[in-house]
């Protein structure tokens, strides 16, 4: 058996997913699912952690629950884009956003900004989840920009 030190709870990105309005049309490709939507499908993971589909398989993105929820009770999952606010140091706020990364050094999860604050790493403590890099990828994009700015 395995152990892990984070939560085993998870949920899944599916990216072929087609999500329809009331009258059936179309409206976007792509869906998060959890829960016992999951086990319908066939989907689960075996001791080891390793992907097992009892139906046909299918393409989909495993997000890790990262243990902690933002400061509406959300759950946080790996990948999710969080914003707060940090102190400057002269007695200001600075309004920051953070991808929720699992750290391979220190085996846990971290709230990444880049290095325009520092560097630093932060706790996932009164911080809102806004979205997901996979469907906000402008976000993404807006928070390796201010790590290139400062590492480049």
């Amino acid at each position: 058996m395995r152990s892990t030190r984070f939560p085993r709870e998870y949920r899944l990105y599916l990216p072929d997913e087609e999500v329809k309005d009331e009258e059936g049309n179309v409206i976007s490709r792509g869906a998060f699912i959890d829960g016992e939507e999951i086990t319908n499908r066939g989907f689960t993971l075996t001791a080891d952690g390793l992907p097992y589909f009892s139906k046909a398989p299918f393409d989909c993105v495993i997000l890790w629950w990262t243990g902690f929820h933002d400061k509406n009770r959300v759950k946080v999952y790996e990948g999710d884009i969080c914003k707060m606010f940090l102190s400057s140091g002269f007695g200001s706020m600075i309004e920051s956003l953070g991808i929720m990364a699992w750290d391979n050094v220190n085996h846990r999860f971290i709230l990444n900004m880049g290095a325009q604050e520092g560097g630093k790493v932060y706790d996932a403590v009164d911080t809102e989840r806004i979205g997901h890099e996979i469907t906000h990828p402008e976000l993404l994009a807006k928070i390796l920009e201010k790590a290139k700015i400062i590492t480049t």
